[in-house]
């Protein structure tokens, strides 16, 4: 997979989709509650605050839903490393990861625009 639409990467982070196509489970990274990165994922890709969110992941668990499975980590370095050692996850961080696991791990497009492309959607 190079690219993600805006809609599938919101289906990921709702717990709506949990396997990638080839049926490995998605494990989401995330950043820390109140980071910039998780509040502008909140803003920019599901529309809703910090409070929805939880409100929503608990009420999937009630629903008897599986939840997504999330790992939360404090940097976008840790959560590169993360994604590079785990099959199947996917972390959202802000911009391209830098350092040696730059060239080690795969940057997804977002509606075909890489971060720092001209009309990148997840400004």
């Amino acid at each position: 997979m190079d690219s993600i639409t805006k809609k599938q990467l919101r289906d990921l982070l709702l717990g709506e989709v949990t396997q990638w196509p080839n049926k490995q489970h998605v494990i989401l990274v995330e950043r820390e509650a109140g980071s910039g990165t998780f509040l502008k994922m909140l803003k920019v890709l599901l529309k809703m605050s910090e409070a929805e969110y939880t409100r929503w992941l608990l009420d999937m668990e009630f629903r008897a839903q599986t939840p997504p499975l999330i790992k939360t980590l404090n940097s976008d370095e840790g959560a590169s490393k993360f994604v590079f050692n785990v099959p199947g996850a996917v972390a959202i961080i802000d911009g391209i990861p830098g350092g040696a696991i730059s060239s080690q791990v795969k940057v997804l497009r977002v509606e075909g625009k890489l971060p720092g492309d001209p009309e990148y959607p997840l400004k």
